[in-house]
């Protein structure tokens, strides 16, 4: 994605993605749980988790037992490079995790294109603004993820906007450069 690339969500068919460790508080759960409320209001969606770590079996449980299989892709890891195509390719990543600092798989998606709904879970209300750079929701709560893809659904291509705001938040504030420059601001501060 570049600047001046037209974003089209193929409101037909949704794709949604998420990334991160495999562990309790990432909310697969929850989000699993989103999942299941989506396909019960008729939306026709797909969703991945890219994920690895400790959690695995519980989440291939609950995908069974929601009978989510035709709907939903567990990845267990991939290489960085196939993470950002597959995240560019998806019209919507979602950051389901209970708890957060700031997700560098967020910020990715944002400065690849890629709509984001998050939980507003600690640190992430510091880069997502609700409706303006991305779409944020409370955590534990599976019913807010419909409303917000049928938002995303609904503003078709002004969805373009909120890329463009999200692209300005990483340009503006967290750039690679821009985190060096702070961060030996702080250590000077105190050395």
């Amino acid at each position: 994605y570049s600047k001046g690339n037209k974003k089209s969500i193929n409101k037909d068919y949704i794709k949604i993605i998420s990334v991160g460790r495999s562990h309790w508080i990432k909310g697969y759960t929850y989000a699993l749980d989103a999942m299941l409320n989506l396909k019960n209001e008729g939306i026709n969606f797909h969703y991945s988790i890219v994920s690895n770590g400790e959690d695995l079996e519980n989440i291939n449980y609950q995908i069974n037992d929601l009978g989510l299989k035709k709907y939903v892709t567990f990845i267990n890891g991939l290489v960085h490079e196939e993470v950002i195509n597959i995240v560019a390719k998806s019209d919507i990543f979602f950051l389901s995790s209970i708890e957060e600092g700031i997700s560098n798989a967020v910020l990715e998606a944002m400065a690849l294109g890629t709509p984001v709904i998050s939980t507003d879970c600690a640190g992430m209300k510091e880069v997502i603004e609700d409706n303006i750079n991305g779409f944020l929701i409370s955590a534990y709560n599976p019913n807010e993820i419909v409303k917000k893809v049928i938002k995303i659904i609904d503003l078709g291509c002004n969805i373009n906007q909120v890329i463009e705001s999200a692209r300005h938040t990483i340009k503006e504030w967290h750039t690679l450069e821009l985190q060096t420059i702070n961060m030996i601001k702080l250590y000077k501060k105190y050395i």
